[in-house]
C-alpha cells in the first residue's frame, strides 16, 4: 500500500515538472495586437497589392472600409506566437481620390490601417451640387460630417438602386430603398423619398433594381449610425434614368441645346427628340392608339449605352443616344427598336457602343415620366452606312431531347446563303438554304448511356453557329420542366426567396452579395452578383438546365456551381447547363458581367425564368 502511494506521489510530481515546462501557447497572457510596419499608406491610382503583417494571440477579424475597392485575404484568423500576414488588393481608380481603412480585432481591442489613393487627374471631388453629385460613398461620409440633425441645405446623391425596401402609395407616396456604385457593396439609404420632381409615387413599379437615380434632398446621420436623406418626404428623385425633373417642373433630360427639325435631311439631335417626346405624354397601355396616330422622325445621336439586344423570338434592342456618347451629356431611350431596314437582330455586336446613328420612330413621354422612341422604331444608319452587312443567326443553341426517335425545328435568320451539317446521331433538313428558313433537325433513338451531337450552320461569308444537342439516357426517367408565377414564391422581396414544387425546393439568397435577389411580377428571377441558386431535389440530378429570361442578356455573367460541372457559356446564351450527380447544387452569380450587353465592369446578374432537372 506505502508502495503504491509512493508511485502516485511520483507520478504526480512528473506531471508538476511537464506543467512547468515551456509550452507555445498564444491565449496565454494579456491580448496583445501588433502591427508590423506602415499602417498608413499613400497609392497611385493604378492596381496596387499590399502585405500588412502582424502578431496576434487572439483570434482576429478584418472589416474593411471601402470594401468596393479594397479587398482583403484572408478576412480572419486564429491566435499564434508567429508573425501573420494579409494580402490587400486595392483597385485602379479613374474617379477621384478616395479614402479607406482595414481595421484587424481581436475582441474590444483593435488596429487600423489607413490607406489613401490618388484619383484620376483633373477630376473634381463631389461636392454635392446638380452638376457634381455626390457618390454613395462620398454622401455617408458627408452624412457623419453633418451628425444627428439634418442639414437644411439639400444634396444631390447619385447611384443605382440595389434594394428597394418599400414603396408607399396610399397615404404618403413615398418610397425607401438603397442605392450603391453600380451593384458595389457599400449602400446609402433613401429614407421616404418622393417620386421623380417631387411627386407622390402612385405605383410601386415606378421605381425598381438596377435603375440610376440621382436624389435631392437634405442629409442626416440619423441617430448617428444610419447616414440617409432625411424623411417625410423631404427628398425627392431629380434624375430616373437621365430624365430629370426639378420639384415642381418638368420633366426633361439632361440634355444640351434642341438642334434639328426631325427630318431624313435634318434629324432631331437627342436633345430635341426629348423636348418632342415630352410634347405627348400618356399611358402606352391603356391609351394604345394614340401611338400609332404619332408622326415619325428622325433621330441622330451616338450610342451611349446598351441595355439589351434581343436576338431571338423579337428581334430588337433598347439603346441609349447622347449628343457625344457619353451619360453625361443626357441620354435618350430607343425603346425595342429594329436593326437596318427594319430587319430583326441577329447578333449581339451589330450595334456597339460608340457607333453614330440614325433611327426613325415615333416620339412620345410613355406614362408621364419616360420620354422615348417607342417600340417599332428601327435604325436607318449605323456610322453613314445604310446596307445590311451579311448575318446569320438560328433561334436555339443547345436543346435536350428524350432517349425516343424524334425531330424539332429552329428557326434559321440569313440573309445569305448557307450550309447545315450533323454529326452522331443527328441529321438536318434542308442541308442548304438562302435567307431565312425553317430548319428540321431529327434524331435516332438511343439505346445506351446519354450522349451529345452538334449541329453547324455556316453561311457563305465563313460565320458559324452551333447548336448542342444532348440525348437522354433511355432508362432515365422523365425530366421535370419547373415554371412558376410570382405569387408561388415565399420571401420575395427579402434577402432569401423559396419556391417548393413538384418535390423540388428553389432557394435564391443574396448571399455574400449586396442586393437581394428580385420576383419579378412575370415570374422571372433576378439574382445578383455573389447570390446563388440552391436546387434541392428528391433524388439525384444528373443535368439542370437555367432557362434564362429575354432580358438576361443585360448583364449576364458566368456562374459556379459547387458539385458537378456547369458548361460553356457565351454571350447571348438562352439557357445555363450543369452536369453532375447531386440531390442539392448551388450555383453562385459571377461579380462582373462579363458576358452582358451592358459593359464587363457593371455588376453581374442572372436573370432566369424556369429550370428543366433531369
Amino acid at each position: 500500500m506505502k508502495l503504491n502511494k509512493l508511485f502516485i506521489l511520483a507520478l504526480a510530481s512528473v506531471f508538476a515538472v511537464t506543467a512547468c515546462g515551456p509550452k507555445d501557447d498564444p491565449i496565454n497572457g494579456e491580448a496583445s495586437l501588433k502591427i508590423e510596419g506602415e499602417t498608413s499608406y499613400e497609392l497611385e491610382n493604378t492596381l496596387q497589392s499590399l502585405e500588412i503583417k502582424f502578431t496576434s494571440n487572439r483570434d482576429w477579424e478584418t472589416k474593411v472600409t471601402g470594401e468596393d475597392w479594397i479587398t482583403v485575404d484572408p478576412a480572419q484568423g486564429e491566435a499564434s506566437s508567429k508573425t501573420q500576414s494579409i494580402s490587400v488588393t486595392v483597385k485602379s481608380n479613374d474617379s477621384y481620390p478616395r479614402t479607406g481603412s482595414i481595421r484587424i480585432s481581436i475582441g474590444t481591442s483593435s488596429k487600423t490601417i489607413k490607406i489613401s489613393q490618388k484619383g484620376k487627374e483633373g477630376l473634381a471631388e463631389p461636392d454635392g451640387t446638380k452638376e457634381n453629385p455626390f457618390d454613395v460613398a462620398s454622401a455617408i461620409a458627408k452624412c457623419k460630417e453633418i451628425g444627428e440633425t439634418a442639414s437644411t441645405e439639400s444634396y444631390y446623391v447619385k447611384g443605382t438602386i440595389s434594394s428597394i425596401k418599400q414603396v408607399e402609395t396610399a397615404q404618403y407616396g413615398n418610397a425607401d430603398f438603397y442605392i450603391s456604385n453600380d451593384g458595389g457593396e457599400t449602400t446609402f439609404y433613401v429614407f421616404q423619398a418622393m417620386y421623380l420632381g417631387g411627386e407622390k409615387f402612385t405605383s410601386e413599379d415606378q421605381i425598381k433594381v438596377d435603375d440610376e437615380v440621382i436624389v435631392c434632398g437634405p442629409l442626416v446621420n440619423y441617430k448617428g449610425n444610419t447616414p440617409e436623406t432625411a424623411g417625410k418626404g423631404a427628398a425627392y428623385i431629380y434624375s430616373l434614368n437621365g430624365v430629370v425633373k426639378e420639384k415642381g417642373g418638368s420633366t426633361g433630360g439632361n440634355f444640351g441645346e434642341p438642334k434639328g427639325t426631325g427630318t431624313e435631311a435634318d434629324p432631331f439631335n437627342p436633345a430635341a427628340a426629348n423636348a418632342k417626346a415630352l410634347e405627348n405624354s400618356f399611358n402606352p397601355t391603356t391609351e394604345k392608339d394614340k401611338i400609332n396616330a404619332l408622326p415619325e422622325y428622325y433621330v441622330k445621336g451616338i450610342v451611349s449605352s446598351i441595355k439589351s439586344i434581343d436576338t431571338g423570338e423579337h428581334g430588337n434592342a433598347e439603346l441609349y443616344i447622347s449628343e457625344d456618347g457619353t451619360k453625361e451629356a443626357g441620354e435618350f431611350l430607343l425603346y425595342r427598336i429594329y436593326y437596318l431596314n427594319g430587319e430583326k437582330f441577329t447578333a449581339d455586336d451589330q450595334v456597339k457602343v460608340g457607333d453614330e446613328v440614325v433611327v426613325k420612330g415615333r416620339l412620345f413621354n410613355a406614362f408621364g415620366d419616360t420620354p422615348e422612341m417607342t417600340q417599332g422604331g428601327q435604325i436607318i444608319s449605323i456610322n453613314g452606312g445604310t446596307e445590311v452587312g451579311p448575318y446569320l443567326g438560328i433561334s436555339v443553341k443547345s436543346k435536350s431531347v428524350a432517349a425516343e426517335a424524334g425531330s424539332f425545328t429552329v428557326n434559321v435568320n440569313a440573309n445569305q446563303a448557307w450550309t447545315a451539317a450533323a454529326d452522331g446521331f443527328l441529321s438536318v433538313s434542308p442541308a442548304s438554304g438562302n435567307g431565312d428558313a425553317e430548319l428540321t433537325v431529327s434524331y435516332t433513338a438511343n439505346t445506351g448511356a446519354a450522349r451529345t451531337a452538334t449541329v453547324t450552320v455556316k453561311a457563305a461569308d465563313g460565320k458559324e453557329v452551333k447548336l448542342t444537342v444532348t440525348q437522354a439516357d433511355p432508362n432515365a426517367e422523365p425530366g421535370s420542366e419547373l415554371t412558376w408565377t410570382a405569387a408561388e414564391w415565399s420571401g420575395a422581396g427579402t434577402n432569401v426567396a423559396t419556391l417548393s414544387k413538384d418535390g423540388y425546393t428553389i432557394t435564391v439568397n443574396k448571399q455574400n452579395g449586396s442586393t437581394a435577389p428580385a420576383v419579378r411580377d412575370n415570374g422571372d428571377i433576378r439574382l445578383y452578383a455573389k447570390g446563388t441558386l440552391t436546387i434541392e431535389a428528391p433524388k439525384a440530378m444528373a443535368s439542370v438546365t437555367i432557362v434564362l429570361a429575354s432580358d438576361a442578356k443585360y448583364r449576364y455573367t458566368t456562374v459556379t456551381a459547387d458539385s458537378g460541372e456547369v458548361g460553356a457559356q457565351a454571350s447571348g446564351d438562352t439557357e445555363v447547363h450543369w452536369t453532375g450527380s447531386a440531390t442539392s447544387v448551388t450555383f453562385t452569380v459571377g461579380d462582373q458581367a462579363t458576358l452582358g450587353s451592358d459593359g464587363a465592369s457593371k455588376a453581374g446578374q442572372i436573370r432566369f425564368k424556369g429550370l428543366i432537372i433531369e
